[in-house]
């Protein structure tokens, strides 16, 4: 059985069951433990009742020496945080012998098995970005993204879990650009011949990178450069209002919007259909943020300023990118 988890709140719920239908689809035998980010969330998802599901809070994982750093970040600094300790604290408690985090906002479209077959029997797995040209944001995000982060339950994969961990706790929200959970990784294959780079490219396919693939479709699977999509990470998508989503803010491909975007907008419908199955007045989602006129006239700032014109050249750029649920 392959073991894996994620973390998400109410915002995310829609994605995070979209993700757990998609392995229910693709992956063999499998277990995916939720860390619920708040209330709302884990009572949502007891109610749905979701299959080879297991749900994790975060009172199980905080310990005392990580209070002080916590105190010091943001939600989304916190949601970083959790991630190494949620895959420890699996590899400490579920008696399994590895454990793969996965991001909320991702989902599969092929199994990954294919991806720990080349992983084989090292201890750790990276994804690199792969940027695109003109979208290359190494030098802040690092080369890797968290997104498929493999574990095994020995000492190699408690030694790079344990370098994760002390990273994060450096996170701090008066650094909002300091991101040292991901760019902490940039070392790691030099550090040891048990962490494996992925280099599937059907793996960590993303609107950052996927201008650099070929995006085609056969006998009803996605192919990128030939090989089959393995999963896709849904960078930035949100919620314009209850039918239409905002895909992302870089310019896609026809084929993207066509072939992958489309597909995971009725994965989401899907969803949403478990959702109000079993919360009917469940209304939490991640909202596309629209900065105002009104606030910049009334707090000017070069920050809000760049906000406004941030939102109006990504809602030019993506105005293809607009799709109905």
């Amino acid at each position: 059985m392959r073991h894996y988890c994620t973390l998400f709140d109410r915002n995310y719920a829609v994605f995070g069951l979209a993700l757990h239908n998609s392995l229910l689809e693709h992956a063999g035998d499998f277990q995916l433990h939720v860390l619920a980010l708040d209330e709302e969330c884990a009572q949502l998802l007891e109610k749905v009742c979701a299959p080879r599901m297991s749900i994790v809070r975060p009172g199980d994982l905080l310990q005392p020496r990580h209070q002080q750093a916590f105190a010091g970040m943001s939600f989304g600094q916190k949601c970083w945080s959790f991630q190494p300790l949620l895959c420890s604290w699996l590899l400490d408690n579920a008696g399994i012998e590895g454990i793969t985090y996965l991001e909320a906002d991702s989902c599969f479209y092929a199994d990954p098995e294919v991806l720990f077959r080349e992983i084989g029997m090292r201890s750790v797995s990276l994804v690199p970005h792969n940027y695109r040209e003109g979208y290359d944001q190494t030098a802040v995000s690092g080369v890797y993204c968290v997104q498929f982060n493999y574990f095994r339950n020995d000492a190699v994969g408690r030694r790079f879990l344990d370098l994760w961990t002390d990273a994060c706790m450096q996170y701090d929200r008066n650094k909002p650009k300091f991101f040292p959970g991901q760019t902490c990784m940039d070392v790691w294959p030099a550090l040891s011949d048990g962490v494996c780079v992925v280099a599937n490219v059907g793996a960590g396919v993303a609107p950052w990178n996927e201008a650099r693939y070929r995006l085609t479709e056969s006998e009803g699977r996605v192919l990128v450069d030939d090989q089959p999509l393995v999963f896709f990470h849904f960078h930035e998508l949100a919620f314009v209002d209850d039918r239409r989503i905002f895909a992302s803010s870089y310019r896609l491909s026809r084929e993207s919007l066509a072939l992958i975007y489309r597909r995971y907008a009725r994965s989401l419908s899907r969803a949403w259909t478990m959702i109000r199955a079993a919360v009917p007045g469940f209304h939490y989602c991640k909202r596309f943020a629209r900065p105002s006129l009104r606030v910049l006239l009334g707090e000017p700032s070069l920050v809000n300023l760049r906000n406004l014109a941030g939102y109006y050249v990504r809602a030019f750029r993506g105005r293809a990118n607009l799709l109905k649920i």
